[in-house]
């Protein structure tokens, strides 16, 4: 499952997934956050292309989907969007606990704290200095 708010990212995004054959991803048209909400956001690649508009977009959270699809447990989230993976995390405390692996872009003091609380022992992942976690409640369970 993946998640992309804007119309032309999620439009190449579902190319590229057809092109590759991978028929066990979703794409949802919608923002994750810290809570649902709506809000306008131009994003990198829109940027990128010079069409850089800004657009409205809904914002669910990581909780909500996990409760809406009946995930029971969770292999991997991992989160890199545009500055806001620390509201992420928020909208996501419940999963947490049934989440073996999370890699985050950004590597706060907020995101470390948020996943140090729910159990997951961090390391930074090279060359990219990205942050992931393993969660040591749910060793041995995979």
């Amino acid at each position: 499952m993946c998640f992309e708010p804007n119309p032309i990212n999620l439009a190449l995004l579902r190319l590229n997934i057809k092109l590759n054959g991978l028929n066990n991803i979703i794409a949802i048209p919608k923002a994750i956050a810290d809570r649902p909400s709506y809000s306008e956001h131009e994003t990198a690649l829109t940027s990128a292309f010079g069409k850089g508009k800004r657009i409205e977009v809904e914002a669910t959270t990581i909780d909500h989907i996990v409760s809406e699809f009946g995930f029971s447990s969770i292999k991997i989230i991992k989160v890199d969007t545009e500055g806001m993976d620390l509201k992420v995390l928020k909208g996501a405390l419940s999963t947490l606990n049934k989440t073996q692996y999370v890699i985050t872009e950004q590597t706060t003091t907020g995101i470390r704290q948020i996943l140090r609380d729910n159990g997951f022992q961090l390391f930074t992942l090279s060359p990219s200095g990205y942050l992931l976690g393993i969660n040591t409640r749910l060793e041995g369970k995979a």
